[in-house]
């Protein structure tokens, strides 16, 4: 019956409105048919639906996808669905728009293994993070966040290490921009200790932004763990490493960075050995070719205005 009513008001209704709020129910109909019927019955209707409509409708349909496939046990299936995101990243979209696409593609993370996530979803959003509006660049590498969290967090130590280099290629790169940019992309993972704790290139690339001569990137760091404290990440108030970092953009900054720190208290901290770091500012000259070799941005991307 619930297959028959849908025919029924897709056949009988044109209107866009009508068609987006019945598209965007999906995910809900395929929990209810269970997931034999719904690979069966649903994925075609989806995709023509995907395919023959214009942006409005495609924008409903790719919102509720990443809902959909968690109810979907087919890998052949699920592979025709990500073809709709590829093919949607590729077209030109309103920076708002764009936002909120690369925060469906998040969502992905739990219908795919690691190595598709890191091979196909991975890249969409990263490209994303050299967009020309701020505003994008900023939302989406808290995105990437989340999709480094799960990666990092599976038995993969190839993909792992990938990742790690590409965040070592914001953590050192010339232009500030990127540097300030690295707690975007870690904002995510600084709430798992397991996972920070298992890749010590994480910390020591915190470690080194508290020596960085930029004062934004040393405000943009505070205001880092001033945001962490608040939204009480435990872990983060024992662990003597980061309390030294901390203690190191009190007495060694701003007035500007130490009243954003000043409430923290670092108590029981590590003493870090500042000579170790005096000439951490002459090793920011990174650029994006790694990232670059790897195929997942354009040879120019990252070169636009902004990032000189």
């Amino acid at each position: 019956k619930i297959l028959d009513t849908l025919k029924e008001l897709f056949n009988s209704d044109k209107e866009s409105k009508v068609k987006f709020t019945l598209c965007h129910s999906f995910a809900e109909i395929s929990k209810l048919l269970g997931p034999e019927i719904s690979e069966a019955e649903l994925t075609n209707k989806i995709l023509n639906q995907y395919k023959n409509n214009g942006f409005e409708i495609k924008k409903s349909i790719l919102k509720m996808l990443p809902s959909y496939l968690d109810t979907i046990k087919s890998e052949e299936i699920k592979s025709k669905f990500l073809v709709c995101f590829k093919d949607s990243s590729k077209e030109k979209k309103k920076w708002r728009d764009k936002i909120a696409f690369n925060k469906q593609l998040r969502g992905l993370c739990s219908s795919f293994s690691v190595d598709i996530v890191f091979k196909e979803v991975f890249p969409m959003v990263l490209s994303a993070c050299f967009d020309g509006v701020a505003k994008v660049r900023i939302k989406c590498c808290k995105y990437l966040s989340f999709i480094l969290k799960f990666i990092l967090s599976k038995d993969n130590n190839e993909i792992s290490q990938k990742c790690i280099k590409i965040l070592e290629c914001f953590a050192f790169h010339r232009n500030y921009n990127y540097r300030q940019m690295y707690l975007c992309a870690i904002w995510k993972i600084v709430d798992d200790k397991e996972i920070f704790l298992k890749y010590p290139e994480i910390l020591q690339y915190l470690t080194n932004l508290a020596f960085d001569k930029i004062e934004g990137v040393r405000i943009s760091l505070a205001a880092f763990f001033s945001k962490k404290f608040e939204k009480k990440v435990e872990w983060l108030k024992e662990d003597k490493k980061i309390l030294g970092i901390i203690k190191l953009l009190k007495i060694g900054s701003s007035s500007v960075v130490k009243e954003i720190v000043e409430n923290i208290s670092v108590n029981g901290c590590e003493n870090i050995e500042t000579e170790e770091y005096k000439d951490i500012n002459d090793k920011f000259k990174g650029e994006l070719e790694y990232i670059k070799e790897l195929g997942f941005i354009g040879k120019d991307d990252g070169d636009k205005k902004w990032f000189k």
